[in-house]
């Protein structure tokens, strides 16, 4: 049997461009805890524009799921409480064999009621081991991912600490 290079080089390419952006699916939080509830409901919006292999709705999407799932907020919307992150940086390798990005945004929650914001930049990290994948792309892929999973897990816990506070200490 004769093999067809051009075919080979298309496969090749589809699967290289296949594995080239993160997927919001891989950076939802799946061991998400059951943070303390602020009781609410509340507005989400993400800001950063395209940040290397991630876009703001992406990361909007798999944090409202988080929240959702943990508990920390009644429903998403319709509220007088808003939930700011901005995406401040997104540090991605060009190569190497172990792949470590880091993600830093800063979370703001702020309420209608409420003279003062919280706020906290937070900065998270994810490597990808060439064990993980042994393709480049695939792996930085999965430390992207992994980076916005840690970061959102990180915002949540702030906000679960220090929201409660925040309201009471604030918003009286």
């Amino acid at each position: 049997m004769k093999s067809n290079p051009r075919l080979l080089s298309v496969f090749i390419f589809l699967f290289l461009i296949s594995s080239c952006s993160t997927t919001p699916t891989k950076m939802y939080v799946s061991d998400v805890e059951n943070y303390s509830s602020i009781n609410e409901s509340v507005n989400v919006n993400v800001i950063g524009g395209k940040q290397g292999r991630l876009d703001a709705s992406s990361y909007q999407a798999a944090l409202v799921d988080a929240l959702v799932e943990s508990g920390l907020v009644e429903s998403i919307g319709n509220s007088s409480l808003d939930l700011n992150v901005q995406i401040l940086s997104l540090n991605e390798p060009m190569f190497g064999g172990d792949f470590t990005v880091t993600i830093r945004s800063l979370w703001i929650l702020k309420s209608n009621d409420c003279k003062e914001a919280l706020r906290k930049q937070i900065t998270s990290e994810y490597t990808a081991k060439l064990s993980d994948n042994l393709l480049g792309v695939a792996r930085l892929n999965m430390a992207s991912e992994g980076a916005v999973r840690q970061n959102i897990k990180d915002g949540l816990k702030y906000i679960s600490t220090e929201g409660a506070k925040w309201k009471q200490q604030k918003c009286s």
